[in-house]
């Protein structure tokens, strides 16, 4: 049994129990599947990532595929690819691990219990599972989507939507190549829509000084799409990690 229950046997046999739960699920909804991504309703525990035990094995493995390991590009690409495979999980026992010692979980669950209403079954936290896709880290896009959808989304997209009420929204989506690996054969996977606001990041777009291009006010931009991609390395990448982070990559540098 973990240590983190302290000795609290009420806690070790609510574990239990939802352990059981969770994994009777897993079995009988993927008995094909080894591997999985899961989340909840609100968000991942992708801040668990460097508590892995295989995440420094998983992030030398990465780096050595640079022709620079040194590169403070090279190192951050590897670091963001150990993190996405390190959500990869396995069991029920994975998953649980993995929400417990997440202060991202913690924080939504203080919400979720918050905002808890018997009488409103609009606001559920569920645990999202789903097989686990191998994605390139630099082939990951975010979309605002503003009162309008493009025609992939309208034929794709929004059969699914009709229970999402907002018309506006922020979409995360992705590129992947099929199993010929030609650029031809590439899939769109939808990875999760988020708010349209302020609490969902802007990548390159920035909320505080381009809101009006946001939301289709910039007269310059009225009535197009706007497509922004990063074609090389951004100064100062590296300050945005955590200082725990760039420590860390820093203490690395006998690779």
């Amino acid at each position: 049994m973990h240590t983190w229950f302290n000795d609290d046997q009420e806690e070790k046999q609510w574990y239990e129990q939802i352990k059981e739960r969770l994994q009777k699920t897993i079995d009988q909804a993927f008995p094909d599947t080894k591997n999985f991504f899961a989340k909840t309703s609100s968000r991942s525990a992708k801040d668990t990532c460097i508590f892995k035990e295989d995440f420094l094995q998983i992030y030398r493995s990465e780096l050595s595929k640079f022709p620079d390991t040194l590169q403070e590009n090279s190192r951050i690409t590897a670091l963001l690819t150990a993190a996405f495979l390190s959500l990869c999980v396995t069991s029920a026992s994975d998953v649980l691990s993995m929400f417990i010692i997440s202060e991202r979980i913690y924080q939504d669950m203080l919400l979720a219990t918050e905002a808890q209403n018997t009488t409103d079954s609009l606001f559920k936290e569920n645990i999202i599972l789903r097989p686990f896709v191998p994605i390139d880290v630099d082939m990951e896009f975010r979309d605002n989507i503003l009162e309008k959808i493009l025609s992939f989304f309208n034929d794709i997209v929004r059969i699914k939507l009709n229970q999402y009420k907002p018309n506006s929204y922020v979409i995360d989506f992705a590129l992947r190549k099929g199993d010929d690996e030609s650029v031809n054969s590439m899939n769109v996977w939808v990875i999760e829509l988020n708010p349209f606001m302020e609490t969902t990041d802007g990548a390159l777009f920035s909320w505080q000084h381009e809101r009006d291009v946001l939301e289709g006010q910039a007269n310059e931009n009225k009535d197009k799409t706007l497509f922004r991609i990063t074609e090389r390395v951004r100064p100062g990448s590296w300050t945005m990690l955590p200082i725990s982070i760039r420590q860390w990559i820093k203490n690395e540098s006998d690779l």
